[in-house]
């Protein structure tokens, strides 16, 4: 097994990720939106069967199978995540939540992807301990969406989430920062135990006016791209500007990781050079419009965030002290050593605020469809998770709200429908068995009542969630989650 390509090991993962099911059903009357960006196929049937979709039908020969009347709802394959923080729970900074605390969070978290609809995720940064703990959690038959994850995390000396200040106790043990060749070629050869589908890499100077972080050198550049290429390990970069994105795009990437371009607007050339690479970009477009819940505080009584979120996190999120530390911390965290702290205030108050950060979804989403126009190929992510000590990147609806912004933005919902399911497929390289509902895949798929090509807030709203086979409504995926204080 180890001798086939880090893909096709991936791919054995995902099987191996939800045990077959001996499960045989009809889903009858049901209008199927399959992922490819075909139009919807009008009152059809589906047939699963080992955990698999067996056959598509206008005219099912239905036998003894269970039959689960769709009632002219929607069916569409299940999301995939491609930019999540597994390890991490919104708010734990301020709660300083215990291990224990920690670790039934995230199992709870998984409950709530499922819920949400999100089958597959891809996780973009956590710890090699916290990996091995997922994959023991899924041997042992624990619930939760197919993970895929990059590994290692490679930042240099003095670079983004390269101190204990920004890692916090949640990635205390994050992957030490790389000075040299050796450095590479040792934690990918660490990596390459957890399977991998990519090598998560930074470029990263800083998120203000004042560079904050340093970038790995060109020589170190060269390394990572060489050691990676020999192990046949592809490279998902960080990056957040043009001039990041032009340093990203020489590595030789498969896909940037965000289509942020902060407060710059992406230059021609940049947004063709990232085109004619073919480089995936993930688009996270949801990271502004999660910090203004601070002032939308009846976002938190969404049916679906009371029914997927720990009840902890939703009570930080109504904490207004929380907010400030939140605030304080990320400006702190962006800011120079040297930089007083009158001048950190007046920052908070300049970048911080509700219409600061509104300019900046609004930037963000205009960039992300000047990207779409141009061709590049979008995947749907949500970052959700991220940093610890941010308190409203929300696991599971995190992932409808993103969705919701791609439609927002100007992007066709059937687009935005393939960027959260055959793209994303085809990035992580999981395309023949995930991605698109088509007999012999992998029967990962939800049922709507109404159609998400109208409003993409159907969403919200799901009536059954299958993977693999095992067909549940939200509140049944929830019902064996974990009860975390």
């Amino acid at each position: 097994m180890k001798s086939v390509s880090i893909f096709l090991s991936a791919a054995i993962l995902v099987l191996l990720a939800s045990p077959a099911q001996t499960l045989a059903l009809w889903i009858t009357n049901v209008n199927l939106i399959d992922g490819t960006g075909r139009a919807v196929v009008r009152n059809t049937s589906i047939r699963i069967r080992g955990g698999r979709i067996a056959e598509i039908s206008r005219s099912p020969t239905l036998g003894k199978e269970e039959v689960l009347d769709a009632k002219g709802g929607y069916a569409l394959p299940g999301l995939i995540d491609s930019h999540t923080h597994l390890q991490s729970a919104p708010g734990t900074a301020y709660r300083k939540d215990s291990e224990a605390t920690r670790a039934c969070l995230w199992k709870f978290h998984l409950h709530g992807y499922l819920a949400s609809g999100v089958t597959s995720v891809l996780d973009n940064a956590a710890t090699f301990d916290f990996l091995k703990s997922l994959n023991r959690y899924f041997e042992a038959g624990g619930v939760g969406p197919r993970t895929f994850y990059l590994a290692p995390f490679l930042t240099p000396p003095n670079g983004y989430v390269s101190e204990s200040k920004v890692r916090g106790e949640t990635f205390a043990g994050l992957w030490s920062p790389v000075a040299s060749r050796e450095d590479v070629a040792a934690h990918l050869d660490k990596a390459r135990e957890l399977e991998p589908v990519g090598v998560k890499v930074v470029i990263e100077d800083g998120f203000g006016p004042l560079p904050v972080f340093d970038i790995h050198s060109e020589k170190m550049r060269r390394a990572i791209r060489e050691e990676a290429a020999k192990r046949h390990m592809p490279l998902f970069i960080h990056s957040m500007s043009n001039a990041a994105h032009r340093i990203a795009l020489a590595m030789k990437p498969r896909a940037l990781v965000h289509s942020l371009f902060l407060n710059e607007t992406p230059e021609p050339e940049v947004i063709q050079a990232i085109k004619e690479a073919g480089v995936y970009v993930v688009s996270t477009i949801a990271v502004y419009d999660f910090l203004q819940t601070q002032w939308r505080r009846s976002d938190l009584d969404n049916p679906l965030l009371q029914l997927t979120v720990p009840a902890i996190e939703i009570a930080t999120a109504r904490e207004a002290l929380a907010w400030k530390q939140q605030n304080e911390a990320l400006v702190s965290a962006n800011s120079p050593d040297w930089v007083p702290n009158f001048a950190l205030k007046l920052a908070e108050w300049l970048f911080m605020g509700s219409e600061a950060t509104q300019e900046l979804s609004t930037s963000a989403m205009k960039n992300l469809k000047r990207l779409h126009d141009a061709g590049v190929p979008v995947v749907m992510g949500s970052d959700s998770g991220n940093w610890p000590v941010l308190i409203s990147y929300f696991h599971g609806p995190g992932t409808i709200r993103e969705m919701e912004l791609l439609v927002e933005a100007g992007i066709p919902p059937m687009e935005t429908i393939r960027a959260a399911t055959q793209r994303a497929a085809r990035m992580i390289r999981v395309e023949r068995e995930l991605g698109t509902l088509e007999a012999g895949k992998l029967a990962d798929l939800l049922l709507l009542k109404s159609n998400p090509l109208r409003d993409m807030k159907a969403l919200r709203k799901l009536d059954w969630v299958i993977k693999g086979g095992v067909a549940k409504r939200p509140q049944e995926w929830m019902a064996s989650a974990p009860q975390c204080r």
